[in-house]
């Protein structure tokens, strides 16, 4: 018998699609007007601005307001096909690490169908810990102590759109057309995403035969080749993988 698909599970959480101006009326709906106009600054400045400053003083205000539907909704078909990659996948003996986890629904739907258990989380905005304690699940420390321990090493960490939302790419040098070498392509992406230095912590909780799951809302093909040459670069084993909707993700096995 057929599972359900796990993207499902976002409907029971309370994430339904709508359009970006959809949400944003709803959240005019929601706030008073003071709040409203400082929902709106903070939004501005984190759009414009993806630096770790004005992404937490906006997630601190979502997660205070409990705007994390609304926020996320937009985003719902894109977790829903993550979901369905994830559950195409062999979890038998899995321990799961979500970073980045925001609102919690990638790791909520993998503690509900692995157990509660075999799933921890982190995330950068304090709001968003509280969130995900208050959800059950368990959270690591931000920043991650350099001597972090766990008692059993991580089969998977997974990273969906978190790497790379703060960031400085501000002009065109990663333009598809680019006429720069993979290399120096490459070493400019690192520049402005950094995404490479923000996974490098976290190399020492994945165990020896461990996955790195990343996805992110790259652009164009040649982005997503310059962030395998980055991860093989840095010694791990990278693998590319799309399906028919054009969902792309990166698979790095455990240092090599």
């Amino acid at each position: 018998m057929k599972s359900d698909p796990w993207g499902n599970s976002l409907s029971l959480m309370g994430l339904t699609p709508r359009t970006w101006r959809e949400c944003q009326a709803a959240i005019q709906k929601k706030l008073n007007t003071s709040d409203w106009e400082k929902f709106s600054r903070l939004w501005r400045a984190f759009s414009n601005y993806r630096t770790l400053e004005t992404s937490v003083r906006f997630y601190d205000f979502v997660f205070a307001h409990e705007l994390g539907n609304a926020i996320n909704a937009p985003r719902h078909n894109r977790l829903a096909e993550v979901l369905a990659n994830l559950q195409s996948m062999d979890w038998e003996n899995a321990f799961v690490l979500e970073i980045g986890a925001g609102a919690g629904y990638i790791s909520g739907v993998l503690a509900e169908k692995l157990g509660p258990s075999r799933v921890m989380v982190q995330d950068i905005c304090s709001g968003a810990r509280t969130l995900l304690e208050t959800k059950g699940l368990k959270v690591l420390p931000h920043p991650l102590p350099a001597n972090q321990f766990v008692e059993k090493k991580f089969t998977h960490i997974i990273c969906v759109d978190c790497l790379g939302e703060i960031n400085a790419d501000e002009d065109d040098v990663l333009r598809a057309d680019s006429p720069l070498e993979m290399d120096k392509y490459a070493e400019a992406m690192e520049q402005r995403y950094g995404m490479m230095e923000k996974l490098s912590p976290y190399s020492q909780l994945l165990n020896e035969s461990g996955h790195v799951l990343i996805w992110e809302p790259l652009k164009h093909q040649r982005a997503w080749e310059a962030l395998a040459f980055l991860s093989k670069r840095e010694g791990w084993e990278p693998k590319l993988n799309s399906n028919p909707d054009g969902l792309v993700f990166l698979d790095l096995k455990t240092r090599l």
